[in-house]
């Protein structure tokens, strides 16, 4: 009788579908494909544009990329948890390059050079 207050004061004995989280594995430039790097390739292009933050919205990429905002979310999600982009804005949101993906495109480059072009972007809004 003690045994079984016991086992099941631990909880459950196997994980559920609903408590599985796959682990987050940050992402390389060189292993994506399909719309992910698509909206990496559009984001790094849309760098040198004037109007930054209405070309890297959701609806901005969807437009681009000839989708839907709808399904542009989970490509973007994806990038997010790679640590290639950063999501900032509540009802459209703008997908920012982070310096990881700078970096890796251009070795070269320093760190504060990418941080630099981040911020600028970050307020051509």
């Amino acid at each position: 009788m003690k045994k079984l207050q016991k086992a099941a004061g631990r909880g459950p004995r196997h994980r559920t579908l609903e408590s599985f989280v796959p682990p987050v594995k940050p992402m390389r430039v060189s292993e994506l494909s399909g719309r992910t790097l698509q909206v990496v390739t559009h984001i790094l292009n849309a760098i040198w544009l004037e109007d930054y933050s209405s070309h890297c919205s959701i609806q901005g990429l969807a437009k681009a990329l000839n989708s839907t905002p709808g399904l542009m979310r989970a490509p973007l999600r994806r990038l997010k948890e790679g640590g290639l982009i950063t999501l900032e804005g509540d009802v459209s949101p703008t997908a920012y390059p982070t310096v990881k993906l700078l970096i890796e495109l251009d070795p070269t480059s320093l760190p504060v050079t990418a941080q630099d072009t981040i911020r600028r972007l970050r307020h051509s809004r």
